[in-house]
C-alpha cells in the first residue's frame, strides 16, 4: 500500500472518529403535584415560590420555582403575565427561566397557569443543557396545591449524541483501508 493511500485512510479514520454527531432533542414529559406559596405582600405583583415532585420520562424529579405575577397587566385573555426561575432535579439538575400567564380563579376555585420554559444549563448529566418546554398547571386557590403536566425538549451534550451515518461511513472506510493495507503488506512479505 502506498504511503499516500495509507495517509488518506488514516485521515478518513480520524475524521470518522472525531466528527461531532448531530442528535435529536430528548423529549422529557412530566406530570407533577406540589404547593405554591405567596412569599411577600400583594400590591402590584404577586411573588411566589413553588415546590413539587414530578414523575418524568427520566424518573422522579423535584421541582422548585421562584417568580412573580404582574398584577398591573391584564392580557386580552384575562390572564396576567408571570416570570421567574426554576430547577428540576434528581441529583442532576436542569435550570432555566420561565414566562407565562396566570388566569383568574374559575368557578371551581382553580387558577390555571400556562408556562413556557427556556433551559439555560444544568449539572451532572445535564451539564450544558439547553432547550424549551411548556407546562400547564391547575392550582387549587383554597389550599395552594397544584397538579401539572408538560414536556421539555432537551439538547444535552453527550447525553443524546447518536452517531451520524456519515460519521460511521468515514470510520468504516478508514478501518477498511487500513485492514486492506495490512493484508497486502503481509502478502508481500
Amino acid at each position: 500500500m502506498s504511503h499516500t493511500l495509507r495517509l488518506a485512510c488514516a485521515v478518513l479514520l480520524l475524521l470518522g472518529a472525531f466528527t461531532v454527531a448531530q442528535a435529536d432533542p430528548i423529549k422529557l414529559t412530566f406530570t407533577g403535584t406540589g404547593t405554591t406559596t405567596i412569599t411577600g405582600p400583594i400590591i402590584t405583583t404577586l411573588p411566589f415560590t413553588s415546590k413539587g415532585i414530578y414523575d418524568t420520562s427520566l424518573g422522579v424529579m423535584s421541582y422548585a420555582a421562584k417568580g412573580i405575577v404582574d398584577l398591573t397587566v391584564i392580557n386580552s385573555d384575562d390572564s396576567s403575565p408571570s416570570k421567574g426561575l426554576f430547577s428540576l432535579s434528581d441529583g442532576n439538575m436542569l435550570t432555566g427561566k420561565f414566562t407565562g400567564s396566570l388566569f383568574p380563579v374559575d368557578a371551581n376555585g382553580f387558577i390555571k397557569a400556562v408556562l413556557t420554559y427556556t433551559i439555560t444549563g444544568g449539572t451532572g448529566i445535564f451539564l450544558g443543557a439547553t432547550g424549551t418546554g411548556t407546562e400547564e398547571i391547575m392550582l387549587d386557590f383554597a389550599t395552594g396545591t397544584y397538579t401539572s403536566k408538560g414536556s421539555l425538549l432537551l439538547n444535552v451534550p453527550g447525553m443524546n449524541a447518536v452517531p451520524e451515518p456519515a460519521s460511521l461511513l468515514l470510520l468504516g472506510t478508514g478501518l477498511a483501508g487500513i485492514a486492506a493495507g495490512l493484508r497486502r503488506k503481509r502478502r508481500a512479505e
